[in-house]
């Protein structure tokens, strides 16, 4: 079902807070935006990047800070669906790596499951993968 104008916008938002808190390194910002049960997920593009719960979560953010270059998404494009207060998406988006001067960017592909918890969509569920290039 596809989310109302109003939805859509407020996940949007969330999306765009991911990008302000990973390129500002505010590992509060970033954790703010998951939900704190145990059951919250995030699934990254690569071997190992997966975290179950608060503390997983905090550890993986940690790590992720920690990396001396920033991170930000240029969402491409994005559909958001949502029933009640449960809103999935999916984003096509270019992921930047900065580290220095240096930007790599890399196409990738998000996808997630929010909850509004007072008013607010967190992340109960995040995972995000760089896609395969085709040899031609």
């Amino acid at each position: 079902m596809r989310a109302d104008r109003s939805t859509e916008k407020e996940v949007m938002a969330v999306l765009d807070a991911v990008n302000e808190a990973l390129e500002h390194r505010d590992l509060d910002a970033t954790l703010a935006l998951f939900a704190r049960h145990p059951e919250v997920t995030l699934v990254g593009s690569e071997e190992g990047e997966t975290a179950t719960g608060p503390s997983e979560l905090r550890s993986f953010v940690e790590r992720l800070l920690a990396r001396p270059g920033t991170f930000r998404f240029e969402w491409r494009s994005c559909t958001v669906s949502a029933r009640g207060d449960v809103a999935w998406f999916f984003a096509d988006a270019i992921a930047h790596y900065t580290e220095n001067d240096h930007v790599a960017p890399v196409a990738y592909r998000t996808t997630g499951v929010l909850e509004r918890e007072e008013n607010h969509w967190l992340f109960a569920q995040y995972h995000g993968s760089e896609p395969v290039r085709q040899e031609t």
